[in-house]
C-alpha cells in the first residue's frame, strides 16, 4: 500500500510519520478496507503520541500510551466500538514493527481493562 507521510510541522510527530511511512509501505495484510481504515486511526494515534509524549521511535510504544489515548478518545465522548477499532489498528501496528521494545497487552484483557 502507497502512503506518503505529510509533514506538519511538529518535529516528533513527523519523525514518527516518516518511521510509519516504511512499515505501511511494506504492509499487505487484510481487505484493502480495513487496511485504509486503521491507516486512519493509526495516524490519529501517531499525532497524539507525538503531541503528548513527543515519542521518538515507534518501537518505543507503550501501555501507558495507549491509556491515555483510550482516556482521550473517552473524553472526545467516543463510543467503545470506535476506541476498540483504533486499539485494533494500534495493535496491528505495533505487530508490524521489527524490533519493538515492549509488548503490549493482549487486546482482549485491554479491552477489559479499559472498557
Amino acid at each position: 500500500m502507497k502512503y506518503n507521510w505529510k509533514k506538519i510541522g511538529i518535529g516528533s510527530v513527523d519523525t514518527l510519520g516518516i518511521q510509519f511511512q516504511k512499515t505501511v509501505r511494506l504492509n499487505n495484510q487484510r481487505k484493502y478496507s480495513t487496511r485504509r481504515r486503521y491507516l486512519s486511526a493509526q495516524v490519529r494515534f501517531i499525532k497524539f503520541v507525538g503531541g503528548e509524549f513527543k515519542l521518538q521511535k515507534l518501537v518505543n510504544l507503550q501501555d501507558k500510551h495507549l491509556f491515555a489515548y483510550v482516556d482521550y478518545l473517552k473524553s472526545r465522548d467516543c463510543t467503545d466500538s470506535y476506541i476498540k477499532t483504533e486499539l485494533s489498528a494500534i495493535q496491528f501496528m505495533h505487530n508490524n514493527l521489527d524490533g519493538v521494545k515492549h509488548t503490549l497487552l493482549s487486546p482482549a484483557v485491554f479491552n477489559l481493562i479499559i472498557l
